[in-house]
């Protein structure tokens, strides 16, 4: 069987009024993305199955994730980096595509029956004025190249289609933080592709994530400049063997199971 892949890979990197900068880092993370997919250890990706758009328009935006929604992938890997905000009012992020453009992050959900989705960019609370006094007082909610790729794109492929349908959502922090980023990129993303790029083992994306949230709280609090704690989220549909992240033995297999929590 032939498994039909596709990357969608944006970014932000324009003026935020409230948060008052710009993002000179997020083209690198996009770039960082889109380097290790292709490489034999993120499932030796082809060129032509990764789209990236770089401080595009919203019509672009949503017309790629039209695309994509209508060709019937088999594994579908998305990522936004820039800015974002949480709507708590809408139980959504926001996602910034240009200073008067913004997009829902459900609008890149249910893209196919084995997704990955990461949205590395803050989620402070917006709400309404009339709730403000109230809310404010509540808790916040919650390569390594080998010499044959296509053994590896094979092997990764096989890995993805024995693992159940499912969709994976990671966020680089919780709702009503803030996410460090700096000139190099966002941290979040730095610490995924580190343990990523340097696995010495077959991951899931659930593992890279367990590995890089303690990387991510380290990091961002021991520079001290964000103003709260960032603490990655992860939200899966299924509670055992999980999409593929790093392929480093070749072996297809769907990965270790255990329970998500």
């Amino acid at each position: 069987m032939t498994v039909k892949r596709k990357a969608f890979l944006v970014s932000y990197s324009g003026w935020d009024l409230d948060q008052g900068k710009r993002l000179k880092g997020v083209s690198r993370d996009v770039a960082r993305y889109k380097k290790y997919l292709m490489s034999n250890h993120g499932g030796a990706w082809r060129s032509n199955e990764i789209d990236v758009v770089t401080d595009g328009r919203l019509a672009t935006i949503e017309g790629n994730l039209d695309k994509i929604r209508k060709e019937h992938n088999h594994v579908v890997f998305t990522v936004y980096t820039g800015h974002g905000k949480y709507d708590w009012e809408k139980e959504c992020h926001l996602l910034m595509i240009s200073q008067n453009e913004k997009i829902v992050d459900k609008s890149f959900f249910n893209l196919a029956d084995r997704q990955i989705s990461i949205f590395d960019c803050c989620s402070n609370i917006t709400f309404p004025a009339t709730r403000e006094e109230s809310l404010l007082t509540s808790e916040s909610v919650f390569e390594k190249v080998a010499t044959d790729s296509e053994w590896y794109r094979k092997s990764y492929e096989e890995a993805c289609m024995a693992c159940p349908p499912q969709s994976l959502i990671f966020y680089a922090t919780g709702e009503g933080h803030s996410a460090y980023a700096t000139p190099n990129g966002s941290v979040y993303t730095k610490c995924l592709l580190d343990r990523l790029e340097t696995s010495e083992v077959d991951m899931d994306f659930m593992q890279a994530h367990d590995l890089a949230y303690y990387s991510v709280f380290l990091e961002s609090n021991a520079k001290k400049k964000c103003e709260d704690i960032q603490i990655p989220v992860a939200y899966a549909s299924c509670k055992d063997s999980y999409l593929p992240a790093a392929i480093v033995s070749g072996k297809s297999h769907a990965v270790t199971s255990r329970e998500n929590n």
